[in-house]
């Protein structure tokens, strides 16, 4: 089931938590604990790059980048170290933000609503830019 809650324009706007936590948890569990640590690499870089003044980080949100890791297929996440697992996620996203086709089917983490739908403040071409800038900062490369 969803809440809903309307915004100072009047807007309502549907959120699923019941479904984004037991989809984020079981991504978890499949990745042997990877997706939630990866996610938070990839949010802790944005942080980085904002105090570092860098305007790209200011085109993504923290769930945004959180559900990008989310429609990483479960392989990417296998690997010794987590920096190896932080590099394959990122090179995964970075090629298949790099058009619409890869990525067109992406859902937010709740699996109900597209990723990409319209209205959305992100997209996805900005979400390549903010992966190539934030690979390059992290020297991810």
């Amino acid at each position: 089931m969803g809440t809903a809650f309307l915004t100072t324009n009047q807007q309502r706007i549907w959120n699923y938590p019941d479904q984004h936590y037991s989809r984020g948890v079981a991504k978890n569990d499949a990745t042997n604990r990877r997706f939630k640590a990866v996610a938070r690499i990839l949010k802790r870089i944005r942080y980085e790059m904002l105090d570092d003044g860098i305007a790209l980080a200011e085109q993504v949100t923290s769930f945004e980048l959180e559900s990008l890791v989310w429609n990483v297929p479960d392989p990417y996440f296998v690997a010794e170290e987590l920096r190896t697992a932080a590099r394959n996620v990122i090179a995964y996203l970075r090629v298949n933000t790099a058009g619409d086709d890869a990525c067109r089917g992406w859902s937010e983490v709740n699996g109900i609503k597209n990723l990409w739908r319209c209205g959305q403040p992100w997209n996805r071409q900005r979400a390549y830019e903010f992966l190539n800038a934030a690979a390059r900062y992290a020297g991810l490369l």
